[in-house]
């Protein structure tokens, strides 16, 4: 026998997905809504660098699990309406290069999905970002030029920076049979080869 439709218990639905849009403002942090036994996702639209994520007072959350484009969040206890814990991490590139979420709790109400993106670039910023990648590449070449010429003292590093060896280094050989019968006015007492791929071909020492 059915029961009145009246009776019947309606489906619960869960909470929509909120969608936010950083503004890279730090008076302007959105505001995330989490509770015990419930998990957030936090779905974002750019890859980040997982060990910038930082929870402020860590120990009250079962679970922090960031990945390449999202954060899992489970609080082990209720925030307060009024407590506001910050959520902070880094974007591998782009700008804004960072963001910050503030963390509460308010009853009833909780995000379990939370969609965070940024604003499209402009073309100014486009042309600053640009440019401090550029200063960036210069002072590194500078320091590199500056490291090669700091010192003639042979040493391994010296050698690596003059480039004369790659990634498969040097290969030393001993000759000693041949090289101790040569004959001649000078007696060697140790006759030794040294190579590399960058050579085109051993220099006897």
């Amino acid at each position: 026998m059915g029961l009145p439709a009246a009776a019947q218990a309606a489906p619960v639905e869960g909470p929509a997905p909120r969608s936010i849009v950083l503004t890279g403002k730090a008076d302007e942090s959105p505001l995330l809504y989490l509770a015990p036994g419930t998990f957030t996702f936090i779905i974002l639209d750019a890859p980040i660098l997982r060990e910038s994520v930082a929870v402020e007072d860590r120990a009250r959350f079962a679970r922090v699990d960031p990945s390449d484009q999202g954060i899992t969040l489970a609080p082990g206890e209720p925030l307060g309406p009024t407590e506001r814990l910050t959520l902070r991490f880094t974007y591998r590139e782009g700008s804004p290069s960072s963001a910050v979420l503030l963390l509460t709790g308010r009853a009833g109400e909780v995000d379990t999905v939370v969609n965070v993106s940024r604003p499209p670039q402009t073309v100014e910023a486009c042309r600053v970002e640009l440019s401090v990648t550029r200063e960036h590449c210069e002072a590194q070449s500078q320091e590199l030029e500056a490291l090669r010429a700091r010192s003639l003292t042979v040493s391994p590093a010296a050698v690596a920076l003059a480039e004369l060896v790659d990634k498969e280094g040097m290969k030393a050989e001993n000759f000693e049979e041949s090289c101790l019968k040569a004959r001649g006015e000078l007696r060697p007492t140790q006759c030794r080869t040294l190579g590399a791929s960058t050579w085109t071909e051993p220099a006897p020492v």
